[in-house]
């Protein structure tokens, strides 16, 4: 059996165990969540100060504690941790013919249970080095604290992973999400101290109990004699189907202990989640009961739903702010009520819906609720959203006005709606009333934005920055939104049918494999879309210079061909540009965009835009050839790649011998083209970057304020790469930060200083993994295990980057907290929050 195959049969066994992971999470030391993953430090401070009071003093020493944590925490990972994966990577690719050994297997369990407890030693030593450094009273907090990193620790390593079956243990995150009171806060505190200490029990006994399940499935499947299956095996429908009844029979027999101990800490996790339901208004539990639910037991599928259920409560204070009369105030009081006891019964119905479902699917029915039988929960769900509609048309009936009520009833209709899922509310926002230009400009660029490699027409806020930098008048600007109507309407009545003709290619064959020369055909018909929508522009641009040039302008119409040169490129690249192999690209950027939006005075910000559009010439290499580079670099990628596809298809006529071998050589082959354009765009990104750099050196920045230009400075880099929220919460704050009015000389001067040392490390980190790809690109190496632990160390190496950059904008806004005033703090919400504001 090959490693390929290996592999591909211990992912089944691994996907059907843990066939309901929780949802994704970022992982920090490149262990893709087989171990738990260090503290960061807002989760830290956020636990911490939950509990207890933190003040300046206090958060520096959880600060500096937790910046000696990391260091340890990275030794260990360059050594113990290594040494268990290097046992994984033995277990998924040794090239023996078989699975993995069994004596192999209990190695990896064991050094898994070595790691995993070296890990809690860690955070005991983080946690006693912050106890010696807070008040003595702050002792019961980090007690509480230490129990919830415990239960953390055990469902955020593989066992938790692998066996959470859908997220117990997040109660309490659910109480905290909900910003309680103090006194909600003071209702609730026994149960969230039972609850704090019961549950790291359930928490290990999941972890052991689905690592045993791993070993008892494996013994089971080779000694009915699938452990050692070759190509032959893996291409004969009817062995793989009798292995995979083999799988779900072993599941079946090996998940008792997991079964009973997902069960047992559900059934802990309901019952203090009654505790709370009794220490809060009906309102506030109805909000905690939907996102936690859609966390702990996805499987009741309320998160599937935006029906009127979601927002029944908003439906009720829109009415009560229209009512006067005490009489019926009253009655929407007392139906609201009433819908809150009834949506609190169905919720708990569909909990234990969900929760048998799970159970038939842990007890080996793998289909369960996907196999088109009846789905037992609709009816509840159906009975749900009818109360709640019941409830809406009770509480509409106690206005006796008609045209109040009328009112009101459109106004529901209209308001916004949501989902829960993962334990985060997602809102749904259905506009009532489109904006008439954007939802044309919507159409027209509609044929465009499917479309690789061809841009999309002007937009209106592109065409508002054109405007505003020639300065033209609202007579001028009337003229020329005349223009762009007609461009709009040249470029959809000449750019679609060449789109629609390139779409309608037969590019794949009956048999799902590429075909080669639709393919070509396909890419020469974008080619040709992309080149007529540049002479489009360029049309465009020569009848606006005719209608409006003067003297003054000649530089202005060279920088809104720059400017729009760099909007091609972002609608091509995508919102926010790219990322390639989870490597961030940062992409050059105009400054114009940037500079309108930044929260300068008007003198500033025009004396700042006209260096710019003075500099136009100088910035153009940047923005020159860049979409050339791009469209040729993406066809001739996507025609290797059809070229493997069919190279692939070729192979089934070789012996399995030859096919296994050739396979693994395209495989490595099939790398080749996503680390060319790698390194290319890469490459281009960094020597564009340079030129803007240098006209925003030289041009710009000397006349711009200091903390305007550091502004624009963080803006540059937040608009060309891609970011996460996190990312860009971080410096959004640094830029409210900046826009602060009443930031003294000595403050600026800190706060100037912090942020250059952390934009400098934050690009110094995005190339350090970028850099890491290259390990990747050694085409004398065939062998596909060796390929895969290649990936493997690429992506770990990526995913440390990443929470580096984290942890390094989480030191930021700690250390903003303390540079600033309370008051300062108090405008900055992100910041209030970490300070307990």
């Amino acid at each position: 059996m090959t490693a390929v195959h290996r592999r591909l049969l211990i992912v089944v066994v691994a996907v059907l165990v843990g066939c309901l992971i929780p949802g994704a999470r970022a992982f920090g030391q490149g262990t893709s969540g087989t171990i738990p993953e260090p503290m960061g430090l807002r989760e830290v401070s956020e636990l911490i100060g939950r509990r207890i009071p933190m003040d300046g003093p206090a958060r520096r020493a959880v600060e500096e504690a937790h910046d000696r944590y990391l260091e340890s925490f990275a030794r260990f990972r360059d050594t113990e941790v290594k040494d268990f994966l290097d046992t994984l990577q033995r277990m998924e690719g040794s090239s023996n013919g078989r699975m993995p050994e069994l004596s192999l297997l209990d190695e990896f369990l064991d050094e898994w249970r070595d790691v995993v407890q070296r890990v809690a030693s860690l955070d005991d030593a983080f946690f006693a080095e912050v106890a010696g450094r807070l008040p003595a009273a702050s002792a019961d907090g980090l007690d509480r604290v230490r129990r919830v990193r415990a239960r953390h620790r055990h469902l955020r390593s593989m066992g938790g992973m692998m066996g959470g079956m859908g997220g117990v243990g997040t109660l309490d995150t659910a109480f905290w999400n909900l910003d309680p009171t103090p006194e909600e806060i003071a209702a609730c505190d026994a149960t969230l101290r039972s609850y704090e200490s019961i549950m790291p029990g359930h928490a290990e006994k999941i972890a052991e109990a689905t690592v045993g399940t791993l070993r008892t499935i494996a013994a089971i499947l080779v000694e009915q004699g699938f452990g050692d299956l070759g190509p032959e095996d893996m291409q004969d429908p009817e062995r793989m189907q009798a292995m995979m009844a083999a799988v779900q029979s072993a599941m079946a027999a090996a998940s008792g202990a997991l079964f009973e101990a997902n069960e047992d800490a559900e059934k802990a996790e309901i019952a203090a989640a009654a505790g709370l339901r009794r220490g809060l208004d009906p309102e506030r539990w109805w909000r905690l009961k939907r996102i936690w639910m859609s966390s702990a037991f996805p499987m009741a599928g309320t998160g599937w739903m935006s029906g009127p259920e979601t927002t029944v409560p908003r439906y009720a204070e829109m009415m009560l702010e229209q009512v006067e009369d005490p009489a019926a105030r009253d009655g929407i009081t007392a139906a609201l009520d009433a819908w809150f006891a009834t949506d609190d019964r169905l919720t708990d119905e569909l909990i234990e819906s969900g929760r048998e479902l799970l159970a038939r699917q842990m007890r080996g029915d793998f289909m369960a609720g996907f196999d088109g039988a009846a789905d037992p929960m609709r009816e509840t769900r159906e009975e749900r959203s009818a109360a709640a509609q019941a409830a809406i048309d009770r509480m509409l009936s106690f206005i006796e006005d008609d045209a109040v009520r009328a009112d009101l009833a459109a106004r529901i209709a209209d308001e916004p709606r949501s989902i829960v899922q993962g334990g985060l509310e997602i809102p749904i926002v259905d506009q009532a009333e489109e904006d008439p230009e954007a939802s044309r400009w919507e159409a027209m660029a509609g044929r465009s934005r499917m479309a690789q490699g061809v841009p999309t027409p002007i937009a209106p806020d592109e065409f508002d920055l054109m405007t505003m930098m020639l300065g033209l008048d609202e007579g001028e600007t009337t003229i020329a939104r005349v223009m762009l109507d007609d461009h709009l309407e040249a470029w959809s009545a000449t750019i679609d049918p060449i789109v629609d003709r390139a779409f309608a290619r037969r590019t794949f064959g009956l048999d799902g494999v590429p075909d080669l020369g639709e393919t070509e055909g396909q890419w020469d018909d974008l080619r040709e879309a992309w080149q007529t929508s540049r002479r489009l522009d360029a049309a465009f641009q020569t009848e606006l210079a005719d209608a409006f040039a003067r003297n003054d302008r000649t530089a202005a119409f060279d920088a809104i061909r720059i400017q729009r040169g760099f909007d091609r490129m972002n609608s091509i690249a995508g919102d926010g540009f790219e990322g390639l192999m989870g490597i961030p690209v940062v992409n050059p950027v105009s400054p114009y965009g940037v500079l309108a939006e930044l929260s300068l005075d008007d003198e500033a910000r025009d004396r700042a835009m006209a260096a710019a559009i003075a500099s136009a010439s100088e910035l153009a290499p940047a923005v020159e050839g860049w979409e050339e580079v791009r469209f040729e670099e993406d066809r001739r990628a996507a025609l290797e790649q059809v070229r493997l596809a069919v190279r692939m298809r070729e192979l089934a006529s070789l012996p399995a011998d030859e096919q296994m071998a050739e396979a693994a050589a395209l495989g490595m082959a099939q790398m080749a083209p996503w680390l060319r354009q790698l390194e290319s765009r890469r490459t281009e990104a960094m020597r564009r970057r340079g030129v803007v750099e240098r006209v925003l050196d030289t041009h710009v920045l000397p006349d711009l304020p200091t903390l305007a230009a550091l502004e624009l400075r963080i803006a540059m880099l937040d608009s060309g790469r891609p970011v996460d929220g996190e990312d860009g919460a971080v410096l959004e704050v640094a830029r409210k930060v900046l826009r602060l009015r009443d930031l003294d000389e000595s403050q600026a001067v800190v706060i100037e200083s912090m942020l250059q040392d952390h934009l400098e490390v934050e690009v110094a980190l995005v190339e350090e993994m970028a850099k890491a790809a290259g390990s990747l690109d050694d085409p004398a190496s065939v062998d596909m295990s060796e390929i895969m632990r290649r990936q493997g160390v690429v992506q770990q190496e990526i995913e440390k980057s990443a929470f580096r950059r984290r942890e390094l904008g989480e030191r930021l806004l700690q250390r903003l907290l303390d540079v600033l005033t309370e008051a300062q703090v108090a405008r900055i919400p992100a910041l209030a929050e970490r300070a307990g504001g």
